[in-house]
């Protein structure tokens, strides 16, 4: 199993205004997050927070919005996932992200207004990341926290 990695800080040209996961997602996933997997039910790629992952993306002129299609592993707990989303570089409070289910969502966020600068840097933490380990007896000792497959503004 591969364990979380991080990535310097590059140049903004390597940063796009949407990431897909199998596309262009290398250099946004910057720390915080598992290698590349995809989804057997239905064959999204995604990379998985280490419980905490940080992202980052160029900033869309005139985008009032962030776009986020992601899941976890609901399965692995009894509860349902819960956790943040924060923009590190905003005064703007972190919102909360929440899913009852394993499926994949679409959530939208408003992009704070005080937002400077050409990139825009979120932060996605798990409450409780679990451990397939501890669940499965499947040699997967990784931290599990949100999944992700795209983000996109508008």
């Amino acid at each position: 199993m591969s364990g979380a990695h991080s990535s310097p800080a590059a140049g903004l040209g390597r940063f796009d205004c949407a990431v897909v996961c199998g596309r262009n997602d290398h250099p946004h996933f910057v720390e915080g997050w598992h290698d590349r997997e995809r989804d057997g039910r239905c064959g999204v790629s995604y990379r998985a927070a280490n419980g905490s992952g940080l992202l980052r993306l160029r900033r869309q002129p005139g985008a009032r919005r962030l776009h986020l299609l992601l899941s976890g592993p609901a399965g692995l707990t009894p509860s349902p996932l819960a956790g943040l989303l924060a923009f590190p570089t905003s005064q703007s409070p972190p919102h909360p992200l929440s899913l009852h289910h394993d499926q994949w969502a679409l959530r939208e966020i408003a992009l704070p207004g005080d937002l400077a600068g050409d990139t825009i840097d979120l932060r996605l933490t798990l409450e409780s990341p679990p451990c397939p380990d501890e669940v499965l007896r499947n040699g997967d000792g990784r931290r599990l926290g949100w999944y992700v497959a795209g983000v996109w503004q508008g």
